[in-house]
């Protein structure tokens, strides 16, 4: 049983909708029946949105899907995964302690187990600890995020955030992979503003490990894939920070009609002054 569409449809039910209404504008009707039926998965940022279109508290709705926790429903991990997710973008740690209380109650599964690693690299995220974290944890969530391959934009945003837990070798193996997936699903991605940003957070954060490591070479596909992104106000921010580091890198910088020190002004102008202090 995926608890998730079951308490979404009830919901809607709740809300006295249908489904068309539900969906509004984040989704497709057909699509978002799909969702409440389980044969599609909705990201975690959709979800975000419908429960606030429609003034659901995305904290209850977790509680609502973590609630019946138990052996047997945990078998489909996807709602316990979804709920930590919430958990992430809303910034909730006491759900999220609540979520990892219940997950170490039941008999530890590799399921079990890496939905609590999941908890633990979130919590972590979100209070800024990820370094902190036992060098064995994170061996295991290294292995455990991308296993298969199984990238979402959830994932991605938390891969976004704790990316120093990874070695370099590993980063430029998981960045090349991430690039090749982004360029065959551009024109899909290009009606999804939010799931580029993430994307780009990934790119601009490893050219950042790139100028560290002082290899400019590996920085090049993610920089221009950046670069050429549309000019819409959702990117301005990662196109900009991805220019300072093409002139950082010296990665096409005669492209760039602008200098460090005026990314740097323009930046502080909007008030970024923190983001201007980290970069290098």
């Amino acid at each position: 049983m995926n608890l998730l569409p079951e308490r979404l449809k009830q919901a809607r039910l709740d809300l006295g909708l249908t489904q068309r209404e539900m969906a509004g504008e984040v989704m497709s009707t057909s699509f978002y029946s799909k969702v409440e039926n389980g044969i599609s998965d909705i990201n975690t940022i959709d979800l975000l949105k419908i429960l606030v279109a429609h003034h659901l508290n995305p904290a209850h709705f977790i509680q609502q899907v973590t609630e019946g926790l138990t052996q047997e429903n945990t078998q489909e991990p996807k709602a316990v995964a979804s709920a930590i997710y919430l958990a992430f973008y809303q910034h909730d740690l006491k759900r999220l302690r609540s979520i990892r209380s219940q997950l170490s109650t039941l008999k530890q599964t590799q399921q079990i187990t890496e939905l609590g690693r999941l908890a633990e690299l979130v919590a972590a995220t979100i209070t800024g600890s990820v370094d902190k974290l036992p060098e064995a944890d994170k061996q295991q969530i290294r292995r455990s995020l991308f296993k298969n391959q199984n990238w979402t934009v959830d994932s991605l945003a938390i891969f976004a955030d704790s990316m120093t837990i990874y070695q370099f070798d590993e980063l430029a193996f998981l960045i090349n992979a991430i690039l090749k997936q982004a360029v065959k699903d551009q024109s899909a991605l290009l009606n999804r503003p939010h799931d580029l940003a993430i994307i780009s957070t990934i790119m601009i954060n490893f050219a950042d490990s790139c100028f560290k490591e002082e290899d400019a070479s590996l920085a090049e596909r993610p920089l221009i894939w950046v670069a050429k992104l549309p000019a819409i106000p959702e990117l301005i921010f990662y196109k900009l920070l991805g220019q300072y580091y093409q002139l950082k890198l010296n990665i096409h910088a005669e492209m760039i009609h602008a200098s460090v020190d005026e990314i740097k002004r323009l930046l502080r102008s909007v008030g970024m002054g923190k983001v201007v202090a980290s970069l290098p």
